[in-house]
C-alpha cells in the first residue's frame, strides 16, 4: 500500500476514535495512545517519502509581524484571522485533515489549526494533497504547534514571535509530542 493512502486511512481514523470512549469500547488513556501511534505513523511516513528543507527558514519570523486569532461562532465554524501590520485582517482556509468541523483549540481541531498557522508562517500553500505527501515545514513541526495550543493558554491568540519562539526552543514539554526534533541552528 503506498504511504499516501496509509496517510489518507490514518486520517479518516481520527474523528472516529473519540467514540470509542462513548462506546465504552476504550477508556481515554487508550484513546490517547492511539492518537500519539497515528500521528507518529503519519510522520513516519511523510519522512520516508519528502525531502526535507535544510537550512534556518523555519526560525525566521515573516517581514512583517502577525497575529494569528480565532474567532468563534455560535452554531457555525471557528475561523482563523491573520492580522498583518499594513495589511487588511484575512481568513485562513481551513484544510480538514484531522477535523472536519473546522479550526479550534481541543483535540483534533488543535492539529488543523497549527497546521495551518504553521503553513502561513513558512509561505508553504497547505491542501491534502501536500500534507500527505509531508511536503513542507508545516507538516513536520505541526505536533509540537498542536501540543502548545492544547496545553498552554494562548486563548485563541498567537504571533509570530510565539511560534519563532515554539521553533526555537527545543527544551519544551511539547516537543516531546512531536516526531522530529526542533530546528537547529547554524
Amino acid at each position: 500500500m503506498k504511504a499516501t493512502t496509509q496517510i489518507r486511512l490514518a486520517l479518516r481514523l481520527f474523528p472516529h476514535l473519540e467514540e470509542l470512549i462513548g462506546l465504552h469500547t476504550l477508556d481515554p488513556q487508550e484513546v490517547l495512545l492511539l492518537y500519539h501511534a497515528l500521528t507518529a505513523w503519519i510522520g513516519f511516513l511523510q519522512d520516508q517519502q519528502a525531502t526535507r528543507e535544510a537550512g534556518m527558514r523555519a526560525l525566521v519570523a515573516p517581514a512583517r509581524p502577525r497575529l494569528y486569532r480565532l474567532q468563534d461562532r455560535f452554531a457555525a465554524r471557528t475561523r482563523l484571522w491573520v492580522e498583518e501590520e499594513g495589511q487588511p485582517a484575512r481568513l485562513l482556509p481551513h484544510v480538514p485533515l484531522f477535523c472536519p468541523w473546522g479550526f479550534g483549540l481541543d483535540s483534533l481541531a488543535a492539529r488543523d489549526t497549527a497546521l495551518a498557522i504553521l503553513a502561513d508562517h513558512f509561505g508553504e500553500p497547505l491542501s491534502k494533497r501536500t500534507f500527505l505527501q509531508g511536503q513542507g515545514l508545516a507538516c513536520r513541526y505541526y505536533p509540537a504547534l498542536a501540543a502548545f495550543l492544547l496545553t498552554s493558554l494562548c486563548q485563541g491568540r498567537l504571533t509570530t514571535q510565539e511560534v519563532v519562539a515554539l521553533l526555537t526552543d527545543g527544551n519544551q514539554r511539547w516537543w516531546k509530542t512531536a516526531f522530529f526534533p526542533p530546528p537547529r541552528g547554524n
